[in-house]
């Protein structure tokens, strides 16, 4: 099973993904969790999750029923799963499957059988790719009561198919029950289940496109961008993450089959361009001008277009802190003026503050100089005379003690490296056909996972990006990515993740401009 993953460039939230030859898109937890409403959710009681995380699909036993509040849905649709807590809250949603049999024949089977196919859970492998946020808890009005469905709960059969599993006996599938272990339970409490709302007659992939077009060059682009703006640059870095997270942009599907025969369109109506195209090079066109008054941009009102002002929230950046920790040699002067001990890290700052303060404290500053008629400095420094200077005391301390990086990860965990940090390295290799390849070194070692971190770079500059595992002189996995991309790396990893540029080593391979 291939997953393909779809998130919005700038966070770290994994809102859709895809199965190979499969035309559902589904949404993962996180998605859910922003818009629980938009696909059909089944409740569950909380020990039939542990049958989920242990691999099984959802059998119908397990689903909570209520007449008149179980969702509609046809079979093969997406549908999430939430869970009634033992103490009274609903959680979730905490999975997402494909249902095996519409609502319908779920009621005329008497809810028996299998009912979902599991495909992401909270905690999953695909979870793991975004914030590894927790799932929303909500109380409910009062405990869920249980009751045997009856015959009112079944619809009429006459115009009802029954969903059928091809070589599967009615005794194979209690036998699956029975092992699964899941029980008939059913409610009579109606849990945050919506009506239906009438369907709107369906958009379009050409007006998805142009209202698209339009935000990305109004929230996206703005009038702060340097132009001329590459069309295809364009296309891949602004316009398509603005893209609503259920919908998807298929140029192929339109009837412009390209993007530059869209933007003859636009420019052609009687309002006159709204771009300005230039050529670039050969078959390399350009946005040169913007024109901001022209009535598309002006009357534009924002609909479910992902613009930058409508991240959900900022995403947490790496920390690098520095120490010294405190060796067995420093110990008696630092538990005497600081009471610290052994293994303790203090900022460079503060371990000058410290060393200050105890030679002050005795009087063994004169001149600039301090005088070392003291046992415990005597023991640490060494000096051939009984005189030294300030920086020399302080340099001869430090080096006594352990340089010590603490990074702190986005999601909270903290990483030690004692006495040398190995920078992020890039370098620039070609390849056959004169190709050229950056490979970017020592990503998981500041905490950085480098699938999400492949999927930013694709979809920032509309380029290849894949993962090497096992690469010499690099810690970790690598990262290769077709073209000299030094330069956006490096901003990436400077203006997303918060990693200064003295941190990295290569930048030398960034190509010069041109003068």
């Amino acid at each position: 099973m291939v997953f393909h993953l779809t998130s919005i460039r700038s966070t770290e939230i994994l809102f859709l993904f895809e199965i190979e030859d499969d035309p559902n898109l589904y949404p993962t937890v996180y998605f859910t969790w922003i818009s629980p409403e938009s696909f059909p959710c089944l409740l569950i009681r909380e020990q039939v999750l542990s049958f989920l995380d242990n691999g099984a699909d959802l059998m119908l036993p397990g689903v909570i029923y209520r007449r008149g509040a179980f969702p509609e849905f046809e079979r093969n649709y997406p549908v999430t799963i939430s869970v009634v807590t033992n103490d009274g809250h609903l959680k979730g949603p905490v999975g997402v499957g494909v249902a095996l049999m519409s609502s319908m024949e779920m009621i005329a089977n008497g809810m028996q059988g299998r009912g979902v196919q599991i495909l992401h859970l909270y905690k999953d492998f695909l979870w793991e790719f975004g914030s590894r946020a927790h799932p929303p808890q909500i109380a409910v009005p009062a405990a869920v009561v249980t009751k045997p469905l009856s015959e009112e709960d079944f619809p009429a059969l006459d115009s009802l198919t029954i969903a059928s599993e091809p070589n599967r006996s009615v005794e194979e599938e209690k036998k699956n029950e029975a092992t699964n272990g899941m029980e008939n339970v059913t409610s009579d409490e109606q849990l945050g289940q919506q009506e239906p709302t009438a369907e709107l007659e369906p958009e379009t992939m050409e007006d998805l496109l142009k209202r698209c077009f339009i935000a990305a060059l109004k929230y996206r682009v703005t009038k702060k961008a340097e132009l001329p703006l590459d069309v295809g640059e364009f296309y891949s870095r602004y316009l398509l993450p603005c893209v609503p997270p259920t919908r998807r942009i298929d140029m192929k599907k339109t009837k412009f089959k390209k993007f530059s025969i869209f933007l003859n369109e636009i420019n052609s109506t009687g309002d006159g361009p709204i771009v300005k195209i230039t050529s670039k090079s050969k078959g390399v066109d350009a946005i040169a001008e913007i024109n901001w008054s022209h009535p598309l941009l002006i009357g534009f009102e924002r609909k479910d277009e992902v613009t930058e002002d409508m991240q959900a929230k900022v995403k947490p950046r790496i920390r690098i802190d520095e120490y010294f920790a405190i060796t067995e040699p420093v110990v008696p002067l630092f538990r005497i003026a600081a009471g610290l001990s052994r293994g303790d890290l203090v900022e460079m700052p503060r371990v000058r503050e410290i060393i200050t303060s105890y030679v002050k404290n005795r009087n063994l500053s004169e001149k600039n100089k301090v005088i070392l008629r003291d046992d415990v400095l005597n023991a640490m420094v060494k000096h051939d005379s009984e005189a030294i200077d300030w920086n020399t005391l302080m340099q001869k301390i430090l080096s006594r003690m352990t340089k010590t990086f603490v990074i702190v990860t986005p999601d909270g965990r903290q990483v030690r490296r004692k006495v040398e940090l190995p920078k992020i390295s890039f370098k620039v290799e070609t390849r056959s056909g004169n190709k050229k390849m950056t490979l970017v070194n020592n990503l998981s070692l500041y905490g950085i996972e480098c699938k999400p971190f492949c999927q930013q770079v694709q979809v920032g500059i509309a380029t290849s990006a894949a993962i090497v595992n096992d690469a010499q002189g690099c810690e970790g996995p690598q990262v290769t990515i077709q073209g000299n991309q030094v330069q956006f790396v490096s901003e990436l990893l400077l203006n997303e993740y918060g990693v200064d540029k003295k941190y990295m080593s290569g930048l030398d391979l960034i190509p010069k401009k041109r003068k």
